[in-house]
């Protein structure tokens, strides 16, 4: 198992698992609901995992589901696990298929993983104001306080107030 150094002075394994133990979040009342989780894979993005191989990690973290199976929910990447998945469906042979993929595994709350996911995607394909307003819906609907909804974008409550704004109106 290979190590990878965390946040401060923690270490984060990266393991290997197959796609199929990942746990993608479709639920609409979920707190790590992204409704980008259904948007089709990016075409260019499989292209070049196939030319390239996949050489990130997919940010997750361990859950147990009702019948006491252990799998990985995925927080972050989910671009980049729909075109494993169309990697895994064209390619049945490829490394992808066979080996899984790369994996970083975080011990997090409902209020971690949430803000992990937020400042992540944050960072890669910036969301939209309302996606950003409904996110921040989301959280304080699993009662995140409006400040620890907004602390993921930078925002002050003030400017999480004015994006809600935003729902009210379309």
């Amino acid at each position: 198992m290979a190590y990878k150094t965390g946040e401060g002075d923690k270490l984060i394994p990266m393991l290997h698992t197959k796609l199929c133990n990942i746990l993608r979040v479709t639920d609409k009342s979920h707190i790590l609901y992204d409704s980008r989780v259904e948007d089709p894979a990016d075409p260019m993005l499989v292209e070049s995992i196939v030319a390239k191989g996949f050489t990130s990690t997919l940010l997750v973290r361990r859950v147990k589901l009702p019948d006491g199976t252990e799998v990985y929910e995925l927080i972050d990447g989910r671009r980049r696990d729909a075109a494993l998945l169309e990697v895994e469906r064209l390619y049945p042979q490829s490394r992808v298929a066979l080996k899984g993929v790369a994996i970083t595994v975080v011990d997090a709350n409902d209020s971690e993983a949430y803000a992990l996911m937020i400042s992540r995607n944050e960072t890669g394909v910036p969301y939209t104001d309302t996606q950003r307003a409904r996110l921040i819906q989301q959280g304080i609907s699993h009662g995140l306080s409006m400040e620890e909804s907004c602390r993921p974008f930078a925002l002050s409550g003030k400017q999480g107030y004015k994006l809600l704004q935003l729902l009210r109106t379309s």
